[in-house]
């Protein structure tokens, strides 16, 4: 018997005033059972944090040919591409080659440090990717706010923290910039 995905309804108010966006979203996002709820507001964090009228969910998990989240110019072309986890070299390599900005929204407690340790080097002359570390214990704040339907506030100030609250709930994520 195969396990169905949980549906979780978003509707997001944006304020990023590094970049002055202002905007409001709502969303659909299916949880695949074999992702994590800390993963799944990684996502959702990650939409706010480049949030545009054109930015969207599309791939599946695991799928190798395109990105979960991303971009696309009317031509088809990839303006962002965002990756989760400790992608391995080869699908960075991938995005960086199909987009003009690449994304990893790398998370993964220990393992983050190792994974660095031997991305480090080799994405260090990719001028178009960018790396952003998320800590175990940030991730678990956000849990409290996982629900069937969700109605977030999140504001992002000068610095890239993230504040996100529901009325219940207030909490700050301070991502930190690897590359």
């Amino acid at each position: 018997m195969t396990l169905k995905s949980d549906v979780h309804k978003v509707s997001f108010e944006i304020a990023d005033l590094r970049r002055g966006y202002f905007g409001y979203h709502k969303l659909t996002l299916a949880r695949h059972p074999s992702e994590t709820e800390q993963r799944l507001m990684l996502r959702l964090l990650a939409f706010a944090l480049y949030a545009s009228a054109g930015l969207k969910f599309v791939g599946e998990l695991c799928n190798q040919d395109e990105p979960e989240l991303c971009e696309q110019a009317l031509d088809g072309h990839y303006l962002l591409w965002a990756e989760f986890g400790l992608a391995d070299e080869r699908r960075i390599k991938r995005a960086v080659h199909r987009a003009d900005k690449v994304v990893v929204f790398a998370y993964g407690g220990q393992d983050l440090a190792h994974w660095w340790d031997d991305m480090a080097g080799k994405c260090a002359r990719i001028d178009s990717l960018s790396v952003l570390a998320f800590d175990n214990p940030g991730l678990e704040v956000l849990l409290p706010f996982v629900a069937k339907t969700m109605t977030l506030a999140v504001n992002i100030d000068e610095e890239g923290n993230v504040r996100v609250s529901n009325g219940e709930y207030d909490v700050v994520i301070v991502p930190r910039s690897l590359k």
